[in-house]
């Protein structure tokens, strides 16, 4: 019997001494590229996916993916539209940035999301399309860049938005 007690209180010190938490480092999710994308590297280091277009109109995105609790423990505000804002801080820096669209938020079956269009000048002077899209999980913020030649902006918007529409957890 003493060994019994013994133990089971040795069992229960353990689990209190030695208990852990568990996180979720990430969600699962997928995205759909049109056929004329490919996957890449080198756009963005914080980008868990960098994906560009192979015909000769320059186009090309990433995928940023931020946990909620690490937004709380630095202290950032987390409504989608702060975060949008705070998403488009390191564009509007600079002196060539143009808002297109300010941010408007839609709901879809299982999260909200917040869409955002600017401009801004590339390396070569010439005029880039910014497409922002954030979209709010329970747990997780994405935002969806994607970029392209401005004056294309008329055929790249509508595949942008294939991109983001395709978002899907798993």
């Amino acid at each position: 019997m003493k060994k019994l007690i013994f133990t089971l209180t040795f069992l229960a010190l353990t689990q209190i001494s030695f208990g852990q938490n568990k996180i979720r480092g990430a969600e699962g999710y997928t995205v759909e590229l049109p056929a004329n994308y490919q996957r890449t590297v080198g756009l963005n280091s914080y980008a868990n996916l960098q994906y560009e277009g192979t015909s000769d109109q320059l186009a090309f995105g990433f995928v940023i993916t931020e946990h909620k609790d690490e937004l709380t423990i630095a202290d950032v505000q987390k409504d989608i539209i702060s975060y949008t804002l705070n998403s488009l801080s390191p564009y509007e820096t600079d002196e060539s940035y143009k808002v297109i669209q300010k941010p408007t938020i839609t709901q879809a079956k299982t999260y909200s999301y917040s869409t955002s269009e600017f401009s801004i000048a590339n390396e070569d002077g010439s005029k880039l399309y910014g497409f922002l899209t954030v979209i709010e999980t329970k747990s997780f913020f994405y935002q969806i860049f994607n970029f392209g030649d401005l004056s294309h902006k008329a055929v790249l918007k509508p595949e942008f938005v294939k991109i983001v529409e395709s978002f899907r957890l798993e």
